[in-house]
């Protein structure tokens, strides 16, 4: 009965972890949808791919986020999404998922 509590938990807290994670992905989705009209979801997929990998790196996944030529910071719609009003909430959020343990969406996701 008490190891069925444990997994029981360890279940919901990876749940949640991963589940917060996901949040922020799709928050910066949102965000790099809005920034620009004419976008694929392709590139949508790519502007958030950095986004969320340079947000989420960290103490547990410090792997590089995608490779580039130039300089992605100069771009268009990702300063539009870091100059948008909702993106310190996405900050904050990242910052408190991206060293919790079992953050599977962080290592996969990007």
């Amino acid at each position: 009965m008490i190891i069925e509590s444990i997994f029981a938990f360890l279940f919901l807290a990876i749940l949640a972890v991963n589940s917060l994670s996901m949040v922020v992905w799709l928050w910066l989705h949102r965000l790099v949808l809005t920034s620009a009209e004419m976008v694929s979801a392709k590139t949508a997929r790519i502007y958030t791919s950095y986004l969320f990998g340079s947000l989420m790196k960290g103490r547990l996944n410090n792997s590089p986020s995608m490779a580039v030529a130039g300089v992605p910071d100069r771009d268009r719609i990702v300063q539009d999404v870091r100059s948008s009003s909702q993106y310190p909430y996405v900050v904050r959020l990242a910052r408190i998922a991206k060293d919790l343990p079992f953050n599977l969406v962080s290592c996969f996701l990007p």
